[in-house]
């Protein structure tokens, strides 16, 4: 979601040695309107993002699908990757993702960022209260 790039872009963008060098999005007025707000470059692909040599690791969000080939391709280039939760579309495909990374030594990471947006903490609330 929007709300979750923005929060994760945010929290990039201040952490300590870390800094937003470029970004890709399907939609290149999307991928042109967030970079003018965050001061980076865009990229027309994933392929051209990840074998960006002032690119050392890399966040991929979107749909499930796409998102284990594009990790994939990090995983080949050697660029430590934060990716969306859910990492995959089933445990079988987690499992060998994980095991690529591992193989190549190369940090994966997984985020979860909707989990703390204030309709799901909403939905939560109303699902554990009786």
């Amino acid at each position: 979601s929007k709300e979750c790039s923005l929060s994760i872009a945010t929290s990039m963008i201040h952490a300590k040695g870390a800094e937003l060098e470029a970004v890709v999005h399907s939609k290149r007025n999307t991928a042109q309107d967030f970079a003018r707000m965050f001061k980076c470059r865009t990229h027309r692909t994933a392929n051209d993002l990840i074998h960006d040599p002032r690119v050392t690791a890399v966040y991929i969000s979107g749909p499930c699908g796409p998102r284990l080939a594009t990790a994939l391709l990090a995983c080949k280039a050697g660029k430590a990757c934060l990716l969306e939760g859910p990492m995959t579309r089933s445990y079988v495909e987690a499992r060998s993702l994980r095991d690529e990374f591992k193989a190549a030594g190369v940090p994966l990471f997984v985020s979860c960022p909707r989990l703390v947006l204030p309709r799901i903490i909403a939905a939560k609330r109303l699902i554990h209260t009786k």
